[in-house]
């Protein structure tokens, strides 16, 4: 950065001079650039000087005073000034990590100062290919703060990648690196299945192998379709160097298993509609019998009438017939009830995760009798 200053010289009671201008007591590793000098101050006027002292980068950041003197020759005045290096660094952890061919991750990027300044540090983030891109927050970051930049692979093949992340405030401009290895973890888990009582627990072994120069530690976790099951794995986090393996013990402890319903019974019955048929339409019913009963007596003679009264008798006994012994079956259905001896298959879903990558694991089909 260079500072810069403005110099003010006024006459008073018409002096009028070449004034010499310079500045005394600077390191060696900075120097005075002066605009206009010497100056001339006219008599009754005054001269409006700017200057700025240019600092090595070399020089260590703090406060550097020195002294701006004017001097005619023979009257001579000086006056207390400084300037301030100020710089900033950026540090990016962790330096170097892993992540999959498609996937989102992230780091974090820390900026520093020996000495505060209040602008802020406007930021870019590149890489070394297209296939890995990066994300920052914004763009600028406050000297002192810090911020997560994301890091993300889209069908980016297995190798190394680089992501720089650059800092700039006036000409300081300071940059952090990362190291960024795409790879892939081939998982396994045996056995594929068991038989777990409720309360009781069963051991599964999983394997985790690094291709292509991955490293990582994970997390194991598990999820059930139904029922309640917990797990823990042992050790936790399970690491995988860089082209090695990693193995754990993941412990399936089955809680309940879901209570289902049983169907309804369907019931045999034989039941007449009689008994369903509200009591109004029963006594329709009995008078429409009633009344062809009176035509065959009242009427013997008259065929017209017989027909109809004669098909009405017939639908009202054979509705009455059918009513009889229709009080069997409708006790039946009772059993059925007992559901909690019937084995169940509970299927867990194991996954590994090593900080927003997630790698699934596999399927436990789980019997619980």
């Amino acid at each position: 950065m260079t500072p810069q200053f403005t110099l003010g010289l006024t006459s008073i009671a018409g002096y009028g001079a070449v004034i010499q201008v310079s500045c005394q007591g600077l390191p060696s590793d900075a120097s005075c650039n002066l605009g206009i000098n010497p100056v001339d101050l006219p008599a009754g006027g005054q001269s409006l000087q700017s200057f700025n002292i240019s600092a090595s980068s070399a020089m260590k950041p703090g406060t550097y005073p020195f002294q701006v003197v004017a001097t005619d020759g023979i009257l001579t005045q000086s006056y207390d000034v400084s300037f301030e290096v100020v710089d900033f660094a950026l540090t990016a952890t962790p330096a170097a990590f892993s992540t999959l061919p498609t996937a989102t991750t992230s780091f974090a990027v820390v900026s520093s100062s020996e000495i505060g300044t209040g602008q802020a540090i406007a930021m870019t983030c590149t890489t070394s290919s297209p296939a890995v891109q990066c994300q920052l927050p914004g763009p600028t970051l406050g000297v002192g703060l810090g911020e997560q930049v994301n890091v993300v692979t889209q069908n980016a093949a297995s190798g190394t990648y680089t992501v720089t992340v650059t800092g700039q405030i006036g000409t300081l401009v300071h940059s952090a690196t990362v190291q960024v290895n795409v790879g892939s973890v081939d998982v396994s888990i045996s056995p594929p299945s068991g038989n777990i009582a409720v309360g009781s627990s069963a051991s599964f072994s999983v394997t985790l192998q690094s291709r292509g120069g991955f490293a990582g530690s994970f997390d194991l976790s598990c999820s059930s379709d139904v029922g309640s099951v917990i797990c823990s794995a042992y050790p936790s986090p399970t690491t995988v160097p860089a082209n090695g393996s990693g193995a754990a013990t993941l412990s399936v402890t089955v809680l309940s298993k879901t209570n289902l319903q049983p169907l309804p019974a369907i019931r045999n019955s034989t039941r007449s509609p009689w008994r369903e048929v509200p009591g109004v339409l029963a006594a329709l019913v009995a008078i429409l019998f009633l009344t062809a009963l009176v035509a065959f007596v009242k009427f013997p003679e008259r065929t017209l009438v017989h027909e109809p009264a004669r098909i009405v008798l017939l639908l009202t006994l054979a509705t009455a017939l059918g009513s009889c012994g229709g009080g069997g079956g409708v006790s039946g259905g009772g059993g059925g009830g007992g559901g909690g001896g019937t084995a169940q298959v509970i299927h867990v879903k194991v996954q590994a995760t090593a900080g927003g990558l997630t790698v699934p694991v596999g399927t436990i089909t789980v019997t619980v009798p």
